[in-house]
């Protein structure tokens, strides 16, 4: 599991530290954390779903808030709980970065997934992203 939550950081909301060998691998570990606070078991939300997943930033750091803004927009609007896919594709173009992949999951369903909180948004309270030796780190706070 590689993200963990954090205790004590914000008082109404969720906190979380995530990290991956790979930039890639930190967008997974970023997503799945999120996802993790919506539902009491990510892993029980199954791949049924495949749905391609686009985000910007001028930064690592503002790709990383855009594409967790994208999964729970996705939430919203289409109702769907979703993975982020390791193996997206990130391009940078004329100052922009871009990442292009997939997300695997489901409809949420409240009896299955065993709804734990809302996540209204990604904030940017104490948002980070950084490199230490050989991986990635994020820390994030979500409005709940």
């Amino acid at each position: 599991m590689p993200y963990e939550y954090l205790e004590d950081v914000a008082m109404a909301d969720v906190a979380f530290h995530a990290w991956g060998r790979t930039f890639d691998g930190l967008l997974c570990a970023a997503g799945d954390a999120m996802l993790g606070v919506m539902v009491e078991n990510p892993l029980r939300v199954e791949p049924a779903t495949l749905r391609k997943i686009a985000a910007e930033g001028g930064t690592e750091e503002m790709l990383l808030y855009s594409l967790l803004e994208e999964l729970l927009y996705q939430k919203d609007v289409s109702g769907l709980l979703l993975r982020l896919v390791a193996g997206g594709e990130i391009r940078e173009r004329s100052g922009i970065l871009s990442y292009e992949g997939v997300a695997a999951g489901e409809p949420v369903n409240a009896d299955r997934h065993n709804i734990a909180v809302d996540v209204k948004a990604v904030t940017m309270h104490m948002f980070s992203l950084y490199r230490k030796e050989d991986s990635w780190h994020c820390t994030v706070v979500l409005d709940t």
